[in-house]
């Protein structure tokens, strides 16, 4: 396969159309349409089966799609190598995440490494642990910035900082009467307080049938409220899910249902008014169920360039100094 087919074919089955795959190729639809016909008269076989309005791999062209992807793999690989060569003085590197983590721990150690090698281009993926998790299996993206979900039999992980989650109610709830001495306010838990240290936490069967908010796939909190359940033998109340945890703040603060948020949620929130949040206490035989570890993931079978270990270290200097948790001035 030439470059220009390997492009074709990748940018066809992702995108779906002849003029969606052209767009992005910015070539002609014609062009295309060569390129195909001219791999299914190089192979003998069919990519595409056309007795439908919409088009489907065949067997044989899902092989030839696989094989593609793993020459564009190859590819950036041979990228990465050469760009170690040259010093940093070019490159790319691409990393994933969800759009939560990317929010509260991308914007220092992206400037800075910029500042650092102007000519490194930095790419960003957002979506769910799932498909990170394939991406880096293929090699489309070099490394993954997320909770600790990453498989260890398949994937290398490093943890660089931790969270914790809170149980948060809203001010209003009947579930404070009786607790005021266990509610801890965002001062206490970003300014470490005494008071933090101190307070009683709550099992989550206290909540009863109290309506709980969970994140959907792409934040991927849903695991945390299961683990903390799960710990107690507690079934929960699920009311809605959400898609962020920005969405899932607002509505525990507007009363609609409860939900775990994380600390990292609770220091980089803007917000002055908050919900009444509660330390989540350790069932017996169990530390930390509340604990999220924060990894950077990378696949041992993959190269891994200078240029995202340099990443790394910033991002590492930045959580050691404590700098990635202070906010911007506004």
């Amino acid at each position: 396969m030439t470059d220009q087919q390997v492009e074709c074919i990748v940018a066809l089955v992702e995108e779906g159309s002849f003029s969606k795959a052209a767009e992005k190729l910015f070539i002609s639809q014609p062009a295309i349409s060569q390129n195909i016909k001219r791999m299914e008269q190089q192979y003998g076989v069919k990519i595409f089966d056309r007795s439908t309005k919409t088009m489907h791999l065949t067997e044989a062209g899902s092989a030839i799609y696989q094989a593609a992807k793993k020459m564009q793999g190859t590819e950036r690989e041979v990228g990465m190598i050469l760009a170690d060569i040259k010093q940093l003085r070019t490159g790319t590197i691409t990393l994933g995440t969800t759009p939560f983590r990317a929010t509260c721990m991308l914007p220092k150690s992206l400037f800075r490494f910029k500042n650092s090698y102007p000519g490194v281009k930095v790419e960003t993926v957002f979506d769910s642990i799932h498909n990170l998790q394939q991406l880096l299996r293929s090699g489309e993206v070099d490394f993954c910035i997320e909770a600790d979900l990453f498989p260890t039999e398949e994937f290398r992980t490093e943890e660089i900082a931790a969270e914790t989650y809170y149980l948060a109610v809203p001010a209003n709830h009947p579930f404070n009467i009786g607790r005021e001495k266990q509610c801890l306010s965002r001062e206490d838990i970003c300014q470490k307080t005494p008071h933090l240290y101190r307070v009683e936490s709550v099992h989550i069967n206290e909540c009863g049938e109290m309506p709980f908010l969970v994140l959907d796939d792409m934040e991927n909190a849903t695991d945390m409220l299961e683990r903390v359940a799960e710990a107690e033998n507690f079934q929960p109340n699920v009311q809605q899910i959400v898609h962020n945890l920005e969405i899932m703040f607002h509505w525990i603060v507007a009363g609609y249902g409860t939900g775990l948020i994380p600390d990292t949620q609770i220091w980089f929130n803007p917000y002055t008014t908050h919900p009444c949040y509660y330390k989540i206490a350790d069932p017996d035989g169990v530390y930390g169920v509340a604990t999220n570890r924060i990894v950077v993931a990378t696949n041992p079978n993959r190269y891994f360039s200078r240029a995202s270990s340099e990443f790394m270290n910033v991002l590492s200097s930045l959580v050691r100094s404590g700098e990635w948790l202070l906010r911007p001035q506004t």
